[in-house]
């Protein structure tokens, strides 16, 4: 997914910015295109199928977007499909319609989105497996509005995209009311009729940009493909269906949970009032926060540990949603051995940023000192699943195999360090120390050799190994 004008985007934010995020291929084409009819209708507009006016944050400039529509609201809606663990952006605060959709119609959505691209035509290693690939990527990024969900529940409101399908008019109507707009039932009936599924599918074959209102990299062919609840149970095999139901619904079901209850329980004049006041208080904890986290930093490097952990912890309080403040803390816990303390909080940086290979590998390294083999192991694939060519974490994953007497495992895991990085010398003493045990003496040896150009003082502990240097 293309990350260069996003980032641009990032820094044209606004407070008063509204974001449309979902996971791609959830329905969020769809409501943007309904969204953009009703506003289009408020602002006496004429309105037909297709004529999109919210920016895709990924493609365009959403200034010089905004300036070309040249809309009258106050607001502007900009889609993302990012997940919410990005550092110190205005997405951390801003409002947010969340729209999710069944794992499993959306995960197959996306891999026919995919096979538009010929890279992923070629590497095409079928439908089941694409989905059973993306499952994790899809309850992260679900679980991520979640958390933000329960720690400030008038930020987000979620939308499923079966509600949406089920009764779009509420929907839209609900939403409208949201954004300040009363009684706007018929404008909403009437973005509904225009932007019904088959005449966008019918639109789509014109390929004409200026109609719809968007661009795609390779046009729109397919691009509304069918748009039913459940289709995938016809097209995934059953054991990938059992997983997807075993691992992702219990997610989808909680965010269900979220989802909003008629009567509406926010007015338009309330929306503003808490818009204003999430600003403020916004401010006033950005305002004290960094000097805690700088405090902090500067007292770890220091070597002032109880004073970094109380000073991180007084950031976290200023902005819970930064990730390096709690993997900074465990940090600082882990160098004074509070293993059982250290854990959580590197567990929390996690789940705000769940794509740093560092914050797993510091997590797996805290269940190595704790003597947790199994729970290391796992974290320190994550971090090279992440990060494959990270050389210490395929190096530190080996030395946990080879722990619980996985030496074949724990071989390859040496091997791969020094593909990586031919100057790590534990690596390849490691790797020595190990093929000795297995009896490989001669070539335990050549890499002992290799150990001791980089570092002389290297000592070997195997007696096989000891043996045969002799």
């Amino acid at each position: 997914m293309p990350k260069n004008q996003y980032l641009t985007n990032q820094k044209l934010l606004k407070e008063t910015d509204i974001f449309l995020a979902s996971y791609p291929r959830s329905g969020n084409t769809w409501i943007r295109l309904l969204l953009s009819d009703v506003l289009l209708q408020l602002q006496g507009f004429q309105t037909t199928t297709g004529g999109n006016i919210i920016p895709d944050a990924y493609k365009i400039s959403i200034n010089e977007w905004n300036n070309q529509i040249n809309t009258k609201l106050k607001f502007r809606i900009i889609k993302t499909h990012e997940p919410l663990f990005f550092q110190q952006t205005l997405e951390l605060e801003n409002r947010v319609f969340y729209l999710f959709r069944k794992p499993a119609d959306c995960l197959c959505s996306y891999y026919y989105y995919s096979l538009r691209y010929e890279k992923n035509k070629e590497h095409d290693k079928g439908i089941d497996k694409f989905c059973l690939d993306n499952l994790e990527r899809w309850s992260s990024h679900v679980t991520t509005y979640m958390s933000c969900k329960e720690k400030s529940p008038e930020r987000i409101m979620f939308v499923s995209y079966e509600k949406l399908s089920y009764n779009p008019v509420k929907v839209m109507n609900y939403i409208v009311e949201l954004l300040g707009w009363e009684n706007c039932q018929l404008i909403c009936q009437k973005s509904v009729e225009n932007q019904e599924f088959n005449k966008l599918k019918s639109l789509s074959k014109e390929e004409k940009t200026e109609k719809m209102g968007f661009w795609e990299d390779h046009g729109y062919q397919d691009f509304f493909r069918k748009g039913k609840v459940n289709s995938s149970q016809q097209e995934l095999s059953p054991e990938t269906l059992r997983v997807i139901e075993e691992k992702a619904m219990p997610i989808y079901k909680k965010a269900t949970s979220f989802e909003p209850i008629f009567p509406f329980e926010f007015s338009g004049e309330i929306f503003e009032k808490q818009l204003q006041k999430q600003i403020e208080k916004r401010r006033e904890n950005l305002d004290k926060y960094p000097k805690h986290f700088v405090a902090a930093r500067d007292y770890y490097r220091l070597g002032k540990l109880e004073k970094a952990i109380t000073s991180y912890r007084q950031a976290i309080k200023l902005n819970p949603n930064s990730a390096w403040s709690y993997h900074n803390l465990g940090k600082a816990l882990t160098k004074l051995q509070k293993w059982d303390e250290a854990i959580p909080a590197y567990q929390e940086a996690i789940k705000l940023n769940p794509n740093s290979g560092s914050f797993y590998y510091n997590l797996a390294e805290a269940f190595m000192k704790q003597g947790n083999l199994d729970k290391a192991i796992a974290n320190y694939s994550k971090a090279i699943e992440i990060k494959p060519s990270f050389s210490i974490g395929h190096n530190s994953l080996g030395e946990a195999l080879a722990k619980q007497g996985k030496l074949v495992e724990a071989i390859g895991c040496f091997r791969k360090a020094v593909e990586l990085n031919s100057n790590y010398f534990r690596a390849y003493g490691n790797l020595a120390e190990l093929l000795a045990e297995k009896g490989k003496l001669e070539e335990a040896v050549s890499f002992w050799q290799e150990a001791i150009k980089i570092n002389p003082s290297y000592q070997i502990t195997n007696p096989k190994l000891r043996e045969a240097v002799k």
